[in-house]
């Protein structure tokens, strides 16, 4: 009898647990996220990660601690992983002031992807041992998608690098006024943002909303698009003409693909274009299902390409 009554026991807590347990699953299928992106998708790319909720910032350098007998120096390398659908990209200039690179001439510099060109920014003095900066300009496509001009203008002898620079944005006619950022000597390593700073990690992103060009009958046109993190895992479909809030996204798992380097599973799906107002607008019941890099899998649909004031650029969804 008494082992009876354990027994009993035992199944009831069990089936408590998995009442639970299916209720707590029903509530992270009911979560809703609505989400405005605080950058203009048209000045810099943005990449935002759904597990976390934010907006990411990845880097442009990173800043890596060397150790010689004599001394410990600094030497920077562009970040390796792919953003989206490309690179970072970084050359060595001739140029010896930031003035001699202008929006006149960006298309005559040959950038690669090149993790190797920081190692060598200093000239060595084998008499005392000391480092300084050599005066050529670097030129580099970051990680938003912008050109940045900039060269190390002092090392201090606490292994300080200071670096000028000047940042043309993707939708400016010019590079920005001339700025300037002390990076300390890291312990090992550290990462860098000419548009943020120093970063202190990296994070996962899922989704980064950017500007495509695409062709048309007329030319090339800028249009808003989602790129996906491909290289992390990222898959993702779109459905149309389907209910957004009774689509169960987990049924369409057998769908979802990869980007390529040629072609978008999204793209610049995400709006439609409207000839008489010239503006840009959701796609009437188009639901996406993405598979994020923690391999959970969300629905998101579109609200607005335009913030509150009418500005464009500004982009909001909401998800589950």
């Amino acid at each position: 009898m008494k082992k009876y009554q354990i027994l009993v026991f035992v199944l009831f807590l069990f089936l408590i647990f998995i009442g639970c347990s299916e209720d707590s699953d029903k509530n992270m299928e009911q979560s809703e996220e609505s989400i405005s992106l605080s950058t203009n998708i048209k000045n810099s790319s943005v990449f935002y990660d759904l597990d976390s909720k934010t907006e990411t910032i990845l880097p442009d350098l990173i800043i890596e601690k060397i150790s010689s007998g004599f001394a410990s120096y600094p030497i920077f390398k562009i970040y390796k992983d792919k953003i989206g659908e490309t690179t970072i990209k970084i050359v060595r200039t001739d140029k010896i002031d930031l003035s001699e690179i202008g929006v006149d001439n960006l298309n005559s510099y040959s950038m690669i992807y090149d993790t190797l060109t920081g190692k060598d920014w200093y000239n060595y003095n084998p008499q005392t041992h000391t480092l300084s900066p050599k005066p050529n300009v670097y030129l580099l496509l970051n990680s938003q998608g912008n050109f940045v001009k900039f060269k190390v203008k002092n090392y201090s002898s606490s292994g300080e690098l200071t670096f000028v620079f000047a940042i043309k944005y993707s939708d400016s006619t010019n590079f920005s006024k001339i700025d300037s950022l002390k990076i300390p000597l890291p312990s090992s390593y550290s990462y860098f943002s000419f548009q943020k700073g120093i970063l202190n990690e990296i994070k996962d992103w899922d989704l980064k909303f950017a500007i495509i060009k695409i062709q048309t009958p007329i030319g090339l046109m800028n249009y808003p698009g989602i790129i996906l993190n491909s290289t992390k895992g990222v898959s993702a479909a779109f459905k149309d003409n389907v209910d957004y809030n009774n689509l169960n996204p987990s049924d369409y798992e057998g769908s979802l693909r990869y980007d390529s380097d040629t072609s978008y599973v999204i793209g610049t799906n995400c709006f439609k274009y409207d000839e008489n107002s010239h503006k840009l607008s959701p796609y009437d019941n188009r639901v996406f299902i993405v598979k994020s890099t923690e391999r959970k899998i969300y629905k998101i649909r579109m609200k607005s390409y335009y913030n509150s004031l009418g500005k464009s650029g500004y982009i909001s969804f909401e998800y589950k």
